[in-house]
């Protein structure tokens, strides 16, 4: 019980920061575009900081880094997984089966899953090493394979976007000062990107709390396909890779730091950025919305049951 109500405290408190951006724009000082600008804001400055921030605030060591590995490595298997499981659960005859299997396959972690796993587990948990980890192989994959996803046009996938992404470049670059190890350095660096990785529940959640403002109430009452997928994405997908993992503990000792770390990365809310690449590729803007939003709303409860029931289980 008590684990259920540490999930749903935070959960709630991340849904009710939200408010701001909604109020802001139902009361047209702002628009639902100027929500783009913020993104980019989270996006390119509070995510990576708070990469870097998580990095330099580990003590890497050589088993230590092999645990991260084996995570990073679970979880990319996971992902293939989740790859073959969408294209059963959205058929290819839906026009918009391509962003259907983007919203199954990629969750928040960046703006959800790491500030969540903060505030769940305390800063100075290993988890959020782990999570660190699948946030940027996460990141990597949708900007890899997102824009394949909602156009078929194998030319979108640009590995150079790839390399220039912010994630990226933040972990490389604060494994770097974490392996040299140069203490005034990695502390000032530390201490720096403490106050900017602050930023990424408020900003991300003013976010939604705009796109939230624009749509209308009664979508998620008849827009039935949003309880198909937010079941998919928030329950079916997540049971399915726990319970993989605890049978797998029943042959081979499974980490809690791992059964954690999997469970924030496949159980968040389907990813803010389905409503960007949405409107760039011109492919249910609409819908992509209601799906990012109620996954977000919905994840209240799911997240919270389901942790509690991980809880028990381990």
């Amino acid at each position: 019980m008590q684990e259920f109500l540490v999930m749903l405290k935070n959960v709630i408190i991340f849904v009710l920061l939200a408010l701001p951006g909604y109020i802001t724009v139902k009361a047209k000082l702002f628009k639902k575009e100027d929500s783009n600008v913020i993104s980019k804001l989270a996006l390119n400055i509070a995510v990576p900081f708070f990469i870097v921030a998580s990095t330099l605030g580990i003590k890497l060591t050589g088993e230590f880094a092999v645990e991260l590995l084996i995570t990073g490595a679970v979880y990319s298997a996971f992902m293939v997984l989740l790859v073959f499981l969408a294209k059963v659960f959205v058929k290819s005859d839906n026009a918009l089966a391509g962003m259907e299997r983007f919203c199954i396959i990629f969750s928040n972690n960046g703006f959800i899953g790491l500030p969540l796993a903060e505030a769940v587990f305390g800063a100075g948990s290993v988890v959020i090493a782990h999570i660190v980890v699948i946030n940027v192989i996460n990141n990597v994959l949708l900007m890899m394979m997102g824009p394949y996803m909602f156009t078929g046009d194998k030319s979108t996938i640009s590995i150079k976007g790839i390399v220039k992404s912010p994630v990226l470049i933040a972990f490389v670059v604060a494994l770097a000062i974490n392996l040299i190890g140069i203490k005034e350095v990695t502390g000032e660096v530390l201490y720096y990107s403490n106050f900017l990785k602050n930023m990424v529940t408020p900003l991300s959640m003013t976010i939604l709390g705009m796109k939230f403002a624009d749509v209308q109430i009664s979508s998620f009452f008849t827009f039935k396909k949003l309880y198909y997928i937010s079941f998919l994405k928030l329950v079916v997908i997540p049971v399915i890779i726990m319970g993989i993992l605890l049978i797998v503990n029943i042959f081979t000792p499974v980490s809690e730091t791992l059964m954690f770390t999997m469970f924030i990365g496949f159980g968040t809310s389907t990813a803010s950025l389905t409503t960007s690449l949405a409107d760039r590729y011109n492919t249910g803007g609409r819908e992509a919305s209601i799906y990012v939003l109620g996954t977000t709303l919905f994840s209240v409860a799911t997240l919270s049951i389901l942790y509690a029931v991980l809880c028990m289980m381990i």
